[in-house]
């Protein structure tokens, strides 16, 4: 039988919270290095004097779209929470159903 805790309901919210914001710190400089050296390689291929120029958009498009992938890990992660508490509150409330 499943049985509802809520503190250790609240310790699992808080640890996917603690998840997603260190995700974000990681998340952004991963893909602004990442597309980095993606743009500075095909300007390479293009001119290989202005890899210097990839490299720089590279960065900053990277640091964008890192933001924007930390934004859907960060409302995957509370959408994740809200399930365990609505799951939380519907076992409780069988629970409570059951001892009437």
């Amino acid at each position: 039988m499943l049985t509802y805790d809520e503190q250790r309901m609240k310790e699992i919210v808080d640890r996917l919270v603690a998840t997603g914001n260190s995700l974000r710190v990681f998340t952004v400089p991963i893909m602004a290095i990442f597309m980095g050296v993606m743009l500075s390689l095909i300007f390479t291929l293009i001119a290989a004097s202005l890899w210097w120029v990839g490299a720089i958009l590279g960065i900053a498009f990277g640091a964008v779209l890192g933001r924007l992938a930390a934004s859907f890990l960060a409302a995957i992660l509370e959408w994740m929470a809200q399930i365990l508490i609505a799951l939380g509150e519907l076992i409780s409330q069988g629970m409570d159903r059951e001892q009437r």
